[in-house]
Formats: structure tokens, sequence, C-alpha cells
């Protein structure tokens, strides 16, 4: 910026602070009345603009009224809205039901599995639960299954042609082996299946 455009700037705010300077004595010296009338007088431009300004705004809102109007006022309109709301109400109404109906049945079984009760029957820890009682059962059974045809293979009591020809060392070793993988098995098999 120029410094005559500076000067220029600072001679229009000198003129503008001693004009309303001069027109506050001018009003000072005028009767309630006419100060009334020039303050309507000055505040003529600023009304008028805030009249042009609602004027835009109301027009601007008719306009939107009538668009939407446009819009949803259709009759068929208005009812596929209603449809597809009462539509989604229910789906989530039923969603609802069937998450409480799957919270009582998950709290119904465990409640009927009774997880206050005591662990051990007679000294044996967790038999209470079903699937312990089966597991200890399969165990026991599988053992003594293994136990006795160990013990028919080591006296040589199988009459098959294999366990006929081996000699006492090659038993042990076979049974040993069979006790070995069995055991192994069963891990493995509780380890991927529980």
């Amino acid at each position: 910026m120029s410094q005559s455009c500076e000067a220029k700037r600072i001679q229009q705010n000198t003129a503008s602070a001693a004009l309303e300077a001069a027109k506050k004595d001018y009003l000072s010296c005028l009767g309630p009345q006419a100060q009334g009338a020039a303050a309507m007088t000055d505040a003529q431009g600023p009304l008028a603009k805030a009249a042009a300004e609602a004027d835009q705004l109301q027009y601007m809102n008719q306009f939107l009224l009538a668009q939407m109007a446009r819009e949803t006022g259709n009759d068929q309109t208005i009812a596929a809205l209603t449809e597809m709301a009462g539509n989604e109400i229910t789906a989530t109404q039923q969603q609802i039901d069937d998450l409480k109906s799957q919270i009582r049945t998950q709290t119904r079984r465990f409640l009927d599995s009774d997880p206050t009760a005591p662990m051990a029957i007679g000294g044996l820890y967790y038999t209470q639960v079903p699937d312990n009682r089966v597991l200890i059962g399969f165990l026991s059974s599988f053992g003594a299954f293994l136990l006795f045809a160990s013990i028919l293979i080591i006296m040589d009591k199988i009459p098959i042609a294999p366990f006929n020809v081996m000699f006492p060392g090659e038993r042990i070793k076979i049974v040993a082996i069979g006790w070995v993988a069995a055991i192994v098995l069963m891990y493995v098999g509780f380890i991927a299946l529980t």
C-alpha cells in the first residue's frame, strides 16, 4: 500500500469520527421527538437490509417446504416409508427377542449344570461333571484292556503266528511300544477333540 493511499485512509477515518461527533452534538441539541425521528431515519438503512434478508429467508423456507411436499407429500411415498420403518422395527424386535431367548437358554443350561456343586465324589475330583465321568470310565476300560492284552502277550498266551515265534524280550518291547503309542494317541486325541 502506497503512502498516499494510507494518508487517504487516515483522512477518511478522521472524517468519519468527526462526522459521528458532529452528529451526536447536533442530536443533543434537539428535543426528544426530533432525536427519535433522527434515530428512525438512521435506522432505515439497517432495517431495510434486515427486511430484505428476512424476505430471502422466507422465500428459501417456502421453497424447501414445497420441495419436501413434492418429495414426501405423496401418499404412496409416505406409505412405502412407513412400511419400511415398520419392517425394520419388526426385524429388530425379533432379533432382540431371539437374543433374550438365547440368553435365557444359556443361563438355564449353566444353572442346570449346578456350578456351585462340589467337584469331588468319594475323594475323586471333577467326577461330578458327566463328561468327566465318561472320560474316567473310558480311560479305566481302555487301560484294563491294554493291561490284559499286555499280560497275554508277555505270557505267550495269544495263539497268533507273529507272537508265537517271538522271544520274551521282543514281546516286552512290543508291549512297551504299544503302551507308549496308546498313551501318545490318547493324549493327541484328547487335545484335538476336547
